[in-house]
């Protein structure tokens, strides 16, 4: 089990309303002090397997609160759909929850990323990222894991 707490030198005021989000942000977040690595925002969108070049701009839109938009050069992708689910909370925030399961030779593995996505006053692209995996073990074993860590995004022209 890990966690990253939100950075203390991040922003801590977030915009009211889903629809501020929309815009053209990096398509490579920024390091986070005691967090690995960077990531793709067209990954954390759910694109995973998309070949995106670094430095990639990624659009975002809101066609409805209850459907999103992702695009970049090589691709575009519209939620929800059939593993997706995309609603706006009542801070203002949209979250994105993915699920997958599978029946694997070594036991069931269930897991589930739940991904909150705000626009900061300062106009980066804040998301936080959670993970949560189960799975049975050679069918014994119970297993768990969870996971959050946070990205930050800034925006393009």
């Amino acid at each position: 089990m890990s966690s990253t707490p939100y950075p203390k030198d991040w922003p801590e005021n977030m915009a009211k309303e889903c629809a501020a989000i929309e815009g053209t942000y990096s398509n490579f977040s920024e390091p986070v002090p005691g967090q690995e690595g960077t990531q793709s925002l067209f990954s954390l969108m759910g694109l995973l397997g998309v070949s995106n070049r670094r430095g990639e701009r990624i659009t975002i839109l809101l066609p409805s609160p209850e459907s999103l938009e992702v695009s970049g050069i090589v691709d575009k992708r519209r939620f929800p759909n059939e593993t997706t689910r995309v609603k706006c909370n009542n801070e203002g925030a949209l979250e994105i929850s993915y699920a997958s399961g599978e029946i694997a030779e070594l036991g069931p593995v269930r897991g589930a990323r739940d991904i909150t996505v705000q626009k900061a006053t300062d106009g980066t692209l804040i998301v936080e990222k959670k993970e949560l995996a189960t799975a049975l073990l050679g069918w014994i074993f119970p297993y768990h894991q969870r996971d959050t860590r946070w990205y930050r995004f800034r925006p393009v022209k």
